[in-house]
C-alpha cells in the first residue's frame, strides 16, 4: 500500500507493509468506495477484507470471506455501498458478501469459470466474465443474470465508462472493443496493440481510458475521440494490470518484471518505480487518497529474517537517478562488496534483489548505503532514511503477504548518526 504526499517530487520518501494472510498468491486486490478496506482474492479459495487506517500501525483486523470451492480470480466493491463486495471464482459462481460480518448474502451460478468481474458505475449491474468468452450482466438486487453474449474471439477483461454508456472487452486480437450499454451494441473496434491487450483501467475523471499489452506497452486513449494519445514504454515483459490514481494524474502498471511503473499520465515520463520480489497480479489505488495496493506471485521469496527494503532519498537525489535501477546495474558489484563485508561479520546474509538483513553497526550500515548509491563518502548519505521490513517465521506453507507501499512525509535528517532503520517483525 502507497500513501503519496504530495510534494515538488513526487514520491520522496517511502515505507513499507506487508499483510499476511492467504496461504498462496493473491489475484486480485481492490479497495472500497471510501477507501476504508481493502479486499484480496486468492488461489486459496478464499477473499480477505482489511480495516486499513492509513497512518496506523497497529495490528490491521481483517475478515475472511470463505465458501468458494475454487480460486477467487476477481473482485470489486459496490460503488455506493462500502460493505458490499462481489467476488468472482472458478467454482462458476458469483457472490456477493456483507464485509461487516464475512457472510455471504447473494449467490449466482453462471455456466462457466468467472476470471472477470466488475460494477457499473450506479451500482445497479454487475458485468461477469469467464474463460469461454462469455459476458453475463448480473442485475444486483435480484441478482440474476439479465442479459448473456458469447464472443467468438478471446475477452481478456472489461470495464464500463463512468458513464456507464459504454463497455469496453480488451481482446485477444490486440483490439478494445467499444460496445454500447446496454444494447452491447458493437460501436468501434480500435486496434489498440500488436498483441493480445489483457487489461484496462478507466481514468476517474472520465477523460481516458489505458490499456495494457501482451507487447509490454500501455497505450493510454481519450475517451470522447477514441484515439490513442501516448503510450508507456518503461515495462518490458506482458502487462497484467494498470491503475490510475484518484486524481487521474498517475498510472501504476505492473508486469513479471520486478517493479511497478508509476507515471505522469499528462507527460507520460515515469516518475518512480515500485521494487518487487516477484511478478504482480494486481495493482490497484485508494479512490480517496495515494495508496497503492499490489499483489503478485508467490514464489517462496517470504523466508524468515527476509528484508523487504525500500530507499527514501532526498528530493535532489530523487532528480538525478532511479536509485533501484541503479542498484540492480551494480549487481555484481555489489555481491562483491557484500562478500568482502561478510567476512568482517559486518552483514550475516545478503539478498541481491532488494531483500537485506542489516546484523552491523550504524557505522557499518551508513557505509554500506554509500556503497549502493555509488558515493564512498558516509557524510552525503546523512540525508538518507531507509525503512526495513522483515517477514519472520514464515515458511513455505506460511501465509503469503501482501505487499504495501506507505508513502510518508518525512523531514531531512541533518547526521549520518541520524539513520532510520526500522524493522517491524
Amino acid at each position: 500500500m502507497a500513501e503519496m504526499e504530495e510534494t515538488t517530487v513526487p514520491f520522496k520518501n517511502l515505507t513499507s507493509r506487508e499483510y499476511p494472510g492467504h496461504k498462496k498468491k493473491v489475484h486480485s486486490v481492490a479497495w472500497n468506495c471510501t477507501g476504508t478496506k481493502l479486499a484480496s482474492g486468492s488461489v486459496d479459495q478464499t477473499a480477505r477484507v482489511w480495516h486499513i487506517e492509513p497512518h496506523g500501525h497497529g495490528k490491521v483486523k481483517d475478515i475472511e470471506l470463505k465458501g468458494h470451492t475454487d480460486s477467487v480470480d476477481q473482485l470489486c466493491w459496490d460503488p455506493k455501498h462500502a460493505d458490499l463486495i462481489a467476488t468472482a471464482s472458478g467454482d462458476k459462481t458469483v457472490r456477493l458478501w456483507d464485509a461487516r460480518s464475512g457472510k455471504c448474502a447473494q449467490l449466482a451460478e453462471l455456466s462457466g469459470e468467472n476470471i472477470n468481474i466488475t460494477y457499473k458505475p450506479d451500482g445497479t449491474h454487475i458485468a461477469v466474465g469467464n474463460r469461454d468468452d462469455e459476458l453475463t450482466i448480473l442485475d444486483v438486487r435480484k441478482f440474476k443474470p439479465i442479459h448473456k453474449r458469447k464472443f467468438n474471439y478471446e475477452v481478456n477483461e472489461i470495464a464500463w465508462s463512468t458513464t456507464s454508456e459504454i463497455f469496453f472487452l480488451t481482446t485477444g486480437n490486440g483490439t478494445v472493443e467499444v460496445l454500447a450499454y446496454p444494447s452491447l451494441r458493437p460501436v468501434d473496434t480500435l486496434m489498440a496493440h500488436t498483441a493480445g491487450c489483457y487489461c484496462i483501467a478507466i481514468d476517474p475523471l472520465g477523460r481516458y481510458f489505458a490499456v495494457g499489452s501482451a507487447d509490454s506497452l500501455v497505450s493510454l486513449w481519450d475517451i470522447s475521440e477514441m484515439l490513442c494519445v501516448r503510450t508507456f514504454t518503461k515495462l518490458e515483459s506482458p502487462v497484467r494490470t494498470i491503475s490510475f490514481n484518484n486524481t487521474g494524474e498517475y498510472l501504476a502498471s505492473a508486469s513479471e518484471d520486478l517493479f511497478i511503473d508509476i507515471s505522469n499520465v499528462q507527460t507520460g515520463r515515469t516518475v518512480h518505480q515500485i521494487p518487487c520480489r516477484a511478478a504482480m497480479n494486481s495493482v490497484e489505488w485508494n479512490p480517496k487518497s495515494n495508496l497503492l495496493a499490489y499483489a503478485g506471485d508467490d514464489k517462496n521469496k517470504y523466508q524468515t529474517d527476509e528484508g523487504a527494503l525500500l530507499f527514501l532519498v532526498p528530493d535532489i537525489w530523487l532528480q538525478k537517478l532511479s536509485l533501484m535501477s541503479d542498484l540492480m546495474s551494480k549487481r555484481t558489484q555489489m555481491c562483491d562488496y557484500l562478500t568482502a563485508a561478510d567476512r568482517r561479520n559486518r552483514l550475516q546474509r545478503f539478498k541481491v534483489a532488494g531483500a537485506i538483513d542489516f546484523r552491523g553497526s550504524e557505522g557499518d550500515k551508513i557505509n554500506l548505503l554509500a556503497f549502493m548509491l555509488n558515493d564512498q563518502n558516509p557524510e552525503r548519505v546523512c540525508n538518507l532514511v531507509v525503512r526495513v521490513s522483515l517477514a519472520s517465521n514464515r515458511t513455505k506453507n506460511a501465509s503469503s503477504p501482501i505487499p504495501l507501499l506507505d508513502i510518508e512525509e518525512k523531514g531531512d535528517l541533518t547526521a549520518a548518526k541520524e539513520l532510520d532503520i526500522m524493522t517491524d517483525i
